[in-house]
Formats: structure tokens, sequence, C-alpha cells
């Protein structure tokens, strides 16, 4: 645990440089929620944390640092978990900051928003950026950040697709009955949604790890 905590700290003081762009991404975020509506910024506020979060995989491939973990006593497992425990953590981050901002913007401009309305809001947002972690960090393993970046567009496309498919396709009552069942418990969604979340970054991880072990053997 202690070499998965260290390599948790070497991608944080990794990405340093990031942090300030990141400040920038949140406070565009929050204008957009003052401009429009509140629970308008906690998509952008995870978009943010998604790119900047990414970057961290073009510092290391700029650097080379990677070959470092040959030297270092971390196992490669270590260095998985480690980058995925970044990601939880910027994620993780990104979510408390919104849910507070989007709070105090709430009740000081007084906006028509209900309960549901924002925890829907981060409930989407938590779940696109893990869906986005989930599919560019395996991606990651095996090509280039400049090769992969362009895969991290796959949550968008995603998202359209099933949208899509659901509006035209799928049973509309079914999920008219569902629509209602949340807004009347809007609490068990966001439960849901951050239960869900979880579970995409540890079968992500998993995908990864065994992603690293056949790149070793390779």
């Amino acid at each position: 645990m202690r070499r998965v905590w260290n390599s948790f700290r070497l991608e944080f003081y990794t990405a340093k440089s990031v942090y300030p762009l990141m400040l920038v991404g949140l406070v565009i975020a929050g204008l957009l929620g003052i401009v429009r509506k509140p629970y308008v910024a906690a998509l952008p506020i995870m978009v943010f944390a998604m790119f900047f979060g990414g970057t961290i995989w073009s510092i290391h491939e700029r650097n080379h640092s990677d070959k470092l973990f040959g030297v270092l006593p971390v196992r490669r497992t270590d260095v998985v978990l480690g980058r995925y425990l970044y990601g939880l953590g910027m994620g993780l981050f990104n979510l408390l900051l919104g849910t507070i901002a989007i709070f105090v913007m709430w009740k000081a401009t007084k906006a028509d928003m209900t309960v549901f309305t924002y925890l829907a809001a981060l409930s989407a947002g938590w779940l696109f950026y893990c869906l986005a972690v989930s599919i560019s960090y395996p991606i990651y393993t095996r090509l280039s950040f400049s090769q992969a970046y362009i895969f991290t567009m796959l949550p968008f496309m995603i998202l359209v697709v099933v949208c899509v498919y659901v509006l035209f396709k799928g049973n509309l009552e079914a999920v008219k009955q569902a629509f209602n069942y949340i807004i009347v418990h809007p609490v068990i969604m966001g439960c849901s949604a951050f239960g869900i979340g979880l579970l995409l970054l540890v079968i992500s991880c998993v995908i990864s790890m065994q992603l690293y072990r056949a790149k070793e053997l390779s």
C-alpha cells in the first residue's frame, strides 16, 4: 500500500503545472453557472477535470518519466493503482468543489432549482468523468498520448448513441417510469450514480493492469 501511495504522490507532484490551468477552467465553469443556472456548471467542472487530469500521461510521455519506474522500487501494478488513485482523487476533488460551488450559487442567486436538478447535474458530471477516465486510461497504456487523445471523445459519442437509441428504439414508457421514480428519490439517484462511477473505475483499472502485463510480455 505504501508503494501505491508513493506512486500517487509522484503523479500528484508531476501534474502540478496543470493545476493553475484547472483553476481557470473552474472559474469559467463558475461563470457559466452564474450567467445561466447554477447546475449548468456541474458538467463543465468535470469535463475540465477529465481533460486536465489526462494530461498526466502527456507529461510522462514528454519527460520519458515512465522509464524511471524501471529503477524505482515500485511494481507495474503499483504504477497503475497510483495513477487510478490520482484519477479518483481528481474526480472526487472536483465533485466536492462542484457540490459546494453550485450550492453556494444556488442560495446566493436564489435560482429556480430543485434538489433533483442539483443532484442530477452532479450525477451526470460524475458519471461522465468516470466513463471518460475508464475508457481513456486503458487506451493510454497501449498508445502514446498524441495517438490516444482522440479517444477521449468516445464518451461523448457513446452518450449520443445511447440517447438516440433510447429515444427511437427504447421502451419510452419504462424510461418515463424510471425518470418519475428518480424525481421522487433524488438521493437514491445520486448514490447510484456515485457507485456506478466507482465500478467503472475499478473495471477499467483491472483492464489496465492486464494490458500492462501483456505489454511487458510482448
